[in-house]
């Protein structure tokens, strides 16, 4: 399997820039050690603010906290309704790979540049080496920057699972579709264009869970209209509808929180 230099593998998925920095920001030291020697081993000369960001500089560290921001700002944020939608569609795909292919299925449909010839997973990186799972597993992340499949093993645990990430657009053409997408109307826009402005609205009003009277309120509509904005998007897989008393309980499923986060950038 060719494996790409490795780095820090994230533990936790975060929803935010913010939080995805307090989480690196938070990793133990033995991490920090065991990333910096890997990145010693594949930098033929490490950049001197790598090292002191390593022994935790509030300069760099600063530096970088504000380069990434700026960075998010003009290329993530404008278009993260498009990718967070395209990164949904792709996992529906591997979903459905797996259910009618099962799991060598899905791994030899994955990417053009991942083959699967069981027991072995190839891997198109520019490091080239046999990595043996052992029982360890494999994550799989899909990316939309990053051009190339790479594979990281967690440089402080051998235990934990190898990171598998593999880019979910393929071509130009699939980066074009998201900007052009982006650039025709902003995220509130395409969420009503999808849904329909009251029904956005609605999806919006049951980020906390609510009862039609409420729900009803919230979108200043009447309770019937409430009702059947409801039912269509429970229908539609965006909510659930579970018994209250004497009422009801409307609240957002993965997908309906996904659906109305994706609409509104972090």
């Amino acid at each position: 399997m060719g494996v790409a230099s490795a780095g820090t593998v994230s533990r936790a998925a975060a929803a935010t820039l913010d939080a995805g920095l307090d989480h690196t920001w938070s990793l133990p030291r033995r991490q920090w050690t065991a990333d910096l020697r890997a990145a010693e081993r594949s930098w033929t000369r490490l950049p001197r603010w790598g090292h002191e960001l390593h022994l935790g500089e509030p300069k760099w560290r600063k530096l970088l906290h504000h380069a990434l921001h700026d960075f998010h700002a003009v290329a993530v944020a404008p278009y993260w309704a498009q990718i967070l939608a395209a990164t949904h569609t792709d996992r529906t795909r591997r979903a459905l790979d797996t259910a009618d292919a099962g799991v060598e299925g899905m791994l030899a449909r994955l990417h053009p540049r991942i083959a699967w010839s069981s027991p072995v997973l190839s891997v198109d990186c520019h490091v080239t080496v046999d990595l043996h799972l052992e029982g360890r597993g494999l994550l799989l992340a899909p990316t939309f920057f990053w051009p190339e499949p790479l594979a990281f093993p967690d440089n402080a645990d051998s235990t934990r699972p190898v990171v598998l990430r593999y880019p979910i657009a393929h071509d130009l053409a699939a980066y074009r579709s998201v900007w052009a997408a982006a650039a025709v109307s902003g995220p509130d826009d395409a969420l009503a264009a999808l849904l329909g402005t009251t029904r956005a609205r609605a999806l919006r009003a049951m980020a906390t869970p609510a009862g039609t009277a409420e729900l009803a309120r919230r979108t200043r509509t009447s309770a019937a209209t409430a009702g059947h904005h409801a039912t269509v998007l429970r229908g539609a897989g965006l909510i659930t509808t579970e018994r209250d008393g004497t009422g009801v309980r409307h609240a957002l499923t993965p997908m309906g929180r996904a659906l109305l986060h994706g609409a509104d950038p972090p």
